[in-house]
């Protein structure tokens, strides 16, 4: 997951420094539509597929059914909404490559199944070694085409060669411990598809208010100003984002053991907190000196961008604390006590792009307080599950980490 967002990151600065704020923003376009797509099959499928695998070879052959429906409707979906934006944007005829973003859907259903398999076994290691690879490798041939092509094309190539060679590594490897599930309990389906479509609204919901102050800030400014907080949101956030996700699905693993007590539940968030504080750190602090360093090359276009990265980056303590209790919520059957709370921060998401329209660092403030807002809320209706010291450890990181930031962008970007 670190090396997947990271190169996206990468993919990010490489067009900062060879492109304008409209094209990075043009190609954010695609991507945000590919990251609904991610947010309505491929991401529930993700974080519930651990239930199928449980189930043996009916659930994996339930999976399996489940990813070939999400490829064929997420390519199509996909390749449609993006020729359509291009050609309504009526931007350069070659910025038409993008379309090849709908191979993504159908390359991810083509190995989703045998990754979850994989992942039910505890080989966390293999999976991350071969993200690596993948990611390497697509990084290379996306430095070469780059030589010829266009740095549009280069994105392209990059995210598509890297689902490649990391979907054909993982059926190859995942064929050695199929065998594994032969004989498994009967699948319970319609426990499952509870739990799917659960984890598919919290998943919607996550993208509504994550993605939605983007939605607004092109349907009322166009791709240049988004192109510029996509920047902006590239160089605080990547890292950490990486490291939470990534840490999440393991976090849903141990949820998975067997715990049944509230007891247990608040012993293990306080566990998971902790790491996710010194993760946390440690990716702030990266997203940092990332922006003082990238302030020294890139031209005046990015210079607000780079000057708000110390503020965005402080969110990350609070995105953990967030994702953790969501997880844990979806878990024990409670994900909807937190509908309200994403509505009202889907709400506050437009409300993000609006203003920022009028002041990037306004709208940043604004981002900030909806994501301290819902996390109150969220921690109030978790309060059986979540302890007082890890609330203080996450407000303590919070309000230490936002401190800092204001001193940094007085000196960054004031």
């Amino acid at each position: 997951m670190l090396a997947q967002r990271g190169s996206a990151a990468i993919a990010v600065l490489v067009l900062a420094a060879l492109a304008d704020p409209e094209t990075l923003g043009t190609v954010s376009i695609a991507t945000l539509l590919l990251t609904l797509y991610q947010a309505l099959f491929e991401a529930p499928l993700r974080q519930s597929g651990y239930r199928a695998v449980s189930g043996g070879r009916a659930g994996i052959a339930m999976l399996r059914r489940l990813a070939f429906i999400g490829s064929v409707v997420g390519a199509l979906a996909l390749a449609i909404s993006i020729a359509s934006v291009l050609i309504v944007l009526a931007g350069p005829r070659s910025q038409m490559i993008l379309v090849a973003y709908a191979l993504v859907p159908a390359i991810v259903g083509w190995y989703l199944p045998a990754l979850l398999v994989e992942q039910h076994t505890g080989r966390w290691v293999a999976v991350a070694a071969r993200r690596m690879v993948a990611v390497f490798v697509g990084l290379g041939l996306a430095a070469a085409s780059l030589l010829i092509l266009e740095p549009v094309f280069a994105v392209v190539v990059l995210t598509c060669s890297a689902e490649v060679i990391f979907g054909a590594l993982t059926r190859m490897s995942a064929k050695r411990i199929d065998e594994l599930y032969e004989g498994r309990a009967e699948f319970d389906t319609s426990v499952y598809r509870h739990d799917l479509l659960s984890t598919c609204a919290l998943s919607l919901f996550g993208w509504l208010r994550g993605q939605l102050d983007r939605v607004a800030i092109v349907a009322i400014a166009g791709p240049t100003l988004l192109g510029s907080f996509t920047l902006s949101y590239a160089v605080a956030r990547a890292p950490a984002d990486a490291a939470m996700a990534g840490m999440s699905n393991m976090f849903r693993s141990e949820l998975a053991s067997g715990l049944q007590s509230s007891d247990q539940f608040r012993r293990l968030l306080a566990r998971q907190y902790v790491r996710l504080i010194v993760v946390g750190t440690v990716c702030f602090l990266v997203s940092i000196i990332l922006s003082f360093s990238l302030a020294s090359f890139l031209g005046d276009d990015w210079r607000q961008s780079l000057s708000v990265v110390p503020l965005l980056a402080s969110s990350v303590y609070t995105s953990g604390f967030v994702w953790s209790v969501n997880a844990l919520l979806n878990h024990v059957g409670l994900a909807k006590r937190v509908y309200g709370i994403q509505w009202f921060e889907v709400c506050l998401s437009v409300l993000v792009g609006v203003v920022m329209v009028q002041s990037f660092v306004l709208g940043v403030a604004v981002l900030l307080i909806r994501e301290f807002v819902g996390a109150c809320l969220t921690s109030y209706v978790a309060r059986r599950f979540v302890s007082r010291l890890t609330v203080a450890r996450w407000a303590g990181a919070s309000i230490c980490s936002l401190a800092v930031s204001c001193a940094l962008w007085f000196v960054v970007g004031a």
